[in-house]
């Protein structure tokens, strides 16, 4: 029993090693796109304000 119980934990250990690269980098990517479009709102509002002002 214990010893099926020793290899459950380390089957999920090997398990959470696989995911945890691929789990991390879609975090990263997820953030990375939130920025992107952050920024590009940004850009867009300072054209329109640029663009306002000089009419």
């Amino acid at each position: 029993m214990l010893n099926r119980l020793r290899n459950k934990r380390g089957q999920a250990l090997v398990e959470m090693a696989l995911m945890a690269p691929v789990l991390f980098l879609m975090v990263l990517g997820a953030s990375d796109l939130s920025r992107l479009f952050y920024y590009s709102t940004g850009i867009t509002n300072a054209a329109r304000e640029g663009a306002r002002h000089g009419a």
